[in-house]
């Protein structure tokens, strides 16, 4: 029996793989991540304050209104507690660290913009991708997520993740088990 719910999911999975990202995000909205479009000045200060809020991914769009970065919470929490940032060439005025600082203060990193923390050129996938192909492209960059988007390249419909799909297919076998049951 289980070998048959096994050899099921994996039926199951494989039919999901195919199906578009954008039509899995619609039939499951519960477990997308929650995400925000920010623009390229915010500081990580308010970013902290919406993360409180629940949001899970902040995607950065340009003046243009194209996507250059994406931030997340654990992005966010890692910066704070660590104090430290990727790129040296955005650190405030050395006046204001002394040079044999290795933290930056926590007042001065909430005051950093958005692009000091953003992980530039983020993966971005078409809302009619089939979801094997965002997956299999999440993994051949050991990237975390995925921006979705509409038609219109700046239209963000959501943010995929790990956890998205771990929970996905926790859906999927729970369904299948119920399904299992009835019968």
């Amino acid at each position: 029996m289980r070998e048959e719910l096994t050899n099921k999911l994996i039926e199951v999975l494989e039919d999901l793989g195919d199906t578009s990202v954008g039509e899995i995000i619609s039939q499951y909205p519960d477990i997308v991540p929650v995400h925000e479009v920010v623009g390229e000045a915010v500081r990580v200060g308010e970013l902290l304050r919406e993360a409180l809020k629940g949001i899970k991914y902040f995607v950065v769009v340009s003046r243009k209104g194209k996507i250059v970065g994406l931030v997340s919470d654990h992005d966010l929490a890692t910066l704070l507690l660590s104090g430290y940032v990727r790129d040296v060439s955005v650190l405030p005025p050395l006046v204001t660290i002394h040079l044999r600082r290795t933290r930056i203060p926590p007042a001065i990193l909430a005051d950093m913009a958005i692009e000091a923390i953003m992980k530039k050129h983020p993966h971005i996938h078409s809302q009619d991708e089939p979801l094997k192909e965002v997956v299999s492209s999440m993994g051949r960059t050991d990237t975390r997520a995925a921006i979705i988007v509409g038609e219109e390249e700046s239209r963000v419909i959501a943010v995929i993740d790990e956890d998205f799909i771990a929970e996905l297919l926790r859906f999927v076998a729970q369904g299948m088990e119920e399904g299992e049951e009835e019968t």
